[in-house]
């Protein structure tokens, strides 16, 4: 039963919401978690949801060089 579900791939992540995609999209290259809460609330997204955005991001789209900063990959 498990293989014959769809996979999960990487859009996966965006896939139920758009404002997500355009979040990230709107981030600069790159940025400090501060500034992307601040540009979260633009797209009506709430800290709690940037961070977990974040977090799913890191290590496929984002990288983490130091603590509260990320480069998008």
């Amino acid at each position: 039963m498990f293989h014959n579900l769809p996979k999960q791939g990487d859009s996966a992540i965006f896939k139920s919401d758009d404002n997500k995609r355009k979040f990230f999209e709107a981030l600069p290259h790159d940025f400090k978690r501060a500034d992307s809460t601040e540009l979260g609330k633009k797209f009506n997204l709430s800290t709690r949801s940037v961070d977990a955005l974040l977090k799913e991001l890191n290590d496929r789209y984002l990288v983490q060089p130091q603590f509260g900063c990320y480069s998008k990959t």
